[in-house]
């Protein structure tokens, strides 16, 4: 008697291992992956770059060779040979399309937006001057730790592990265990809290539900990027409860900490649970791909 797909205890040309083995090993491999870039690829590329006059901050980056480095080996031991990695990990073909990118922008930047502009316009929030220095620096400073943080947490949290959930417990399953994981992935953050922290997770449904609905990794990362974006470069207020520089002017609260997020800064706010209520609505209302490799619950996708 053969075992059936996706239960089988080691790998074969028609079957992969058993849903929470192939987890088991993503995780083992995205330290093992950390572990190596850190050893092994930060001396070549910190040295490589210093001899060119470059000195870039590597730490974000680090952490997405570790995720994209761990979901490739996880793929590679845990996984049928014939399987397409990109399509495990980001997705079908259509993920890079720019109507993808433009529905995930659009996603995480929008209620992030309304949100400020009800918290500017209720008085929780106040725009007071400072010093105008760098800003563009402190800009591209901004970008070299945010871009990479948003693709290495949606590898982690997006990307092959919510394949794997999808296709075994269904997406709703996936969902909501992504978004646990994603929240605690922030638990040590300056002013953590367990609004804050609750918000963390709602934004993780939202998040999820951009990868399901549109199929694409490359969306999550950009409604995860405009959304930090909109925080940091536009408002220059504090993401996460992470504090970055404010060339020009700042946000400064004025009210009790749960209208407007304390130290946290505004995503923990009730206002801004209310706009990720609304945009979770409304982008789960969107008929999703039927296409999408976890569509046919428990059926891995075979090239």
């Amino acid at each position: 008697m053969t075992a059936p797909a996706g239960r089988s205890l080691l790998p074969t040309d028609r079957a992969p291992w058993h849903p929470v083995a192939r987890l088991g090993a993503f995780a083992v491999a995205v330290v093992v992956a950390s572990l190596a870039a850190e050893a092994i690829a930060y001396p070549v590329v910190a040295f490589a770059l210093e001899h060119m006059g470059v000195r870039p901050l590597l730490g974000p980056w680090l952490q997405v060779a570790g995720a994209l480095g761990g979901s490739l080996l996880a793929i590679r031991v845990a996984e049928p040979a014939r399987v397409l990695p990109s399509e495990r990990i980001v997705g079908a073909a259509p993920a890079w399309r720019l109507a993808a990118l433009r529905d995930g922008g659009l996603a995480g930047g929008v209620p992030m937006l309304l949100a400020l502009a009800a918290l500017l316009a209720i008085g929780a929030y106040r725009m007071e001057p400072a010093p105008f220095t760098d800003a563009w620096g402190a800009t591209w400073r901004a970008l070299g730790v945010l871009v990479p943080a948003a693709a290495a947490e949606e590898l982690l949290a997006r990307g092959y592990a919510f394949t794997v959930l999808a296709e075994w417990r269904g997406p709703a399953i996936a969902t909501g265990a992504t978004a646990l994981a994603f929240a605690a992935l922030h638990a040590a953050n300056p002013g953590a809290s367990a609004a804050a922290l609750a918000n963390v997770a709602l934004a993780g449904v939202l998040l999820a539900l951009v990868r399901w609905r549109t199929g694409s990794l490359a969306a999550a990362v950009a409604a995860h990027l405009a959304w930090n974006l909109l925080l940091v470069v536009v408002a220059h207020a504090p993401v996460s409860g992470l504090a970055f520089a404010t060339p020009g002017w700042r946000l400064v609260p004025q009210g009790p900490s749960w209208l407007t997020g304390g130290a946290w800064g505004p995503e923990g706010s009730l206002v801004v649970t209310a706009a990720l209520a609304a945009a979770c609505w409304a982008v789960a209302r969107r008929r999703p791909d039927p296409g999408h490799s976890f569509a046919r619950h428990g059926a891995p996708v075979m090239p």
